[in-house]
């Protein structure tokens, strides 16, 4: 039976959550895009991470050069190890600041252009979008190492305009969504869990092997790291350029060029005086009824609560961040180094389950029940996991009890894979691109309210003393919690009336 005839008045959310059958897309082309996909994030993870502590080392050598050149009476001589008079409160507090309100830049325009860039995504295609972000990326790239290389004639500073590149693409929240969307498009709704997962085990991948590599590297140049990541930047355009397909559905595509049609011979009409006022009059009426339609779409409990559930658990992730080690340190009496070998623990639970584990449980679950059920049931399991591993690190005054907590939280790191799944059942594949933008979006309004809220907590649990120390976890579990609850109340199966 051929599909029935969609036009303006189409709903944006799709008439039940349950199983679909929108993706009739070669098993061939869709694995070529899954795998294209996943080089594509594999490559450019490896080259954000293999740069991570070279460009920590190279800001704090700019940073102490320029102290000491303004403060000669400070005493450097008096240190026998040339790395420890950069070791001092002002220069790593410096180094500290630039480094945070850096995030806080970079992050800031891409949070505002990724929907804009995802509704074009949705009309012109995505690939000509995904190209545009990683152009943007680039020049970010590119312009983080003139100011440092050149640091003679750039402040340290100067680093924080590199936001003003993802004027181009979106930025990072961008090209994540649109990956995604790529995979979304070609992936069967019971195959969308496992593919998701394979993605995000690639940034584990990336995580687990190439900061120790690039910290290793570091010892034959502090550059060299840097010169490969740019290679790599590169290496990841041309393989999207060349392998990615474009996968905006072919009616989506007609149906917006049979738009410009319209719009231009609405254009052509109102040149005409007599008629200027009733085709303007329509005109606007058509555009704000189609807006107005989309928005009224989105703002459905379903989807509400599964973003809410998105920014809870992305709110509550940033405790992992720096407050973290400084917790692990001060609870354990353990130096910072030492400590990050939680790190290298959670990286690798999380790398297998998303690799083993959930392909494993998403297969078993899908003999006694459907794949959305199925979703919903991981994602509740995997908040689970995320609210008890917090409240035990919280807790923990050992090693063990801490490596438990840690385990527990690592294996419930999968559950923006289910979340995304379930959520990618509730639109119309043409706003697929619309829909996780807004979920990138969210994740990184979660990474940068979080991260300073945080470390304000964890302030707070100082003053506090004793057990309070652990308060920032104890609020994270409280975040795994109510993102719980929010994906519990996803009700499954009901009709959605526009």
């Amino acid at each position: 039976m051929p599909p029935a005839e969609e036009d303006e008045t189409t709903p944006l959310i799709a008439d039940e959550i349950a199983p679909e059958s929108r993706h009739p897309r070669g098993s061939r082309r869709a694995l070529t895009t899954i795998i294209a996909a996943f080089s594509l994030i594999l490559i450019l993870s490896i080259s954000s991470h293999i740069s991570d502590a070279p460009l920590t080392a190279i800001l704090e050598d700019i940073v102490c050069e320029k102290y000491y050149a303004s403060h000669p009476d400070d005493g450097s001589e008096f240190f026998s190890d040339p790395e420890s008079k950069c070791k001092i409160e002002p220069i790593q507090s410096e180094v500290a600041f630039i480094n945070g309100w850096k995030d806080t830049f970079e992050a800031a325009p891409g949070i505002i252009l990724a929907v804009p860039y995802g509704a074009l995504a949705d009309r012109i295609g995505r690939k000509k979008v995904l190209i545009l972000s990683l152009i943007g990326l680039f020049l970010e790239d590119s312009w983080l190492r003139v100011v440092y290389w050149f640091s003679d004639l750039f402040p340290p500073k100067a680093v924080w305009f590199l936001g003003a590149w993802a004027i181009i693409g979106g930025g990072a929240t961008t090209l994540t969504s649109i990956v995604f969307v790529l995979v979304a498009d070609v992936c069967p709704a019971e195959q969308r869990t496992t593919a998701f997962s394979q993605m995000q085990s690639a940034e584990m991948i990336s995580q687990l092997v190439f900061i120790p590599l690039g910290a290793a590297l570091m010892s034959v140049n502090k550059w060299l790291p840097m010169m490969i990541s740019s290679a790599l930047m590169v290496l990841g355009i041309l393989l999207a350029l060349a392998f990615l397909p474009e996968t905006l559905p072919a009616k989506k595509k007609a149906e917006d060029e049979a738009d410009l049609i319209t719009e231009r011979e609405d254009m052509d009409d109102r040149s005409s005086p007599r008629q200027n006022g009733t085709h303007t009059a329509d005109g606007k009426s058509t555009a704000i009824k189609k807006a107005v339609a989309k928005v009224i779409g989105m703002i459905n409990t379903h989807v509400v609560l599964t973003i809410l559930a998105f920014l809870a658990v992305y709110l509550g992730e940033q405790v992992q961040g720096p407050v973290f080690l400084q917790y692990v340190s001060k609870k354990l009496h353990w130096t910072i180094a030492k400590a990050s070998f939680f790190l290298s623990l959670r990286a690798g639970v999380n790398l297998a389950a998303l690799a083993f584990v959930l392909p494993a449980f998403s297969s078993l679950l899908m003999k006694k029940m459907d794949e959305v059920s199925k979703d919903k049931r991981i994602a509740q399991f995997a908040g689970i996991f995320l609210a008890f591993g917090s409240a035990v690190m919280a807790l923990a005054s050992t090693w063990g009890l801490m490596s438990v907590g840690q385990i527990f939280y690592a294996l419930g790191l999968v559950l923006p894979v289910p979340m995304r799944s379930l959520i990618t059942g509730m639109v119309e594949q043409q706003h697929l691109a619309t829909l996780y933008t807004a979920l990138s979006v969210t994740s990184y309004s979660g990474m940068v309210i979080g991260r300073p809220l945080f470390a304000v907590i964890f302030g707070w649990g100082l003053r506090i003393g004793g057990g309070w120390i652990g308060l920032p976890f104890i609020v994270a579990s409280g975040c795994f919690a109510a993102a719980l609850g929010a994906v519990t109340g996803v009700t499954l199966g009901s009709r959605i009336e526009i």
